[in-house]
């Protein structure tokens, strides 16, 4: 005797485990590029001449 409920729910947790990681996938990338971009924004923002305080131009 095959239990065919066994298959369904092992197929449909299969499934949501697969997409439970390519949306982590996602996250993370999405994580990793704004980590990026703030170091980015950074380096620019070192790199700009700073305004003196107190100093006339």
């Amino acid at each position: 005797m095959h239990n065919d409920s066994l298959d369904y729910s092992a197929l449909i947790s299969g499934a949501y485990r697969q997409r439970n990681q390519v949306v982590g996938d996602m996250i993370a990338a999405a994580c990793h590029r704004i980590a990026a971009l703030f170091a980015q924004a950074g380096k620019q923002r070192s790199a700009a001449p700073q305004p003196r305080h107190g100093v006339a131009a």
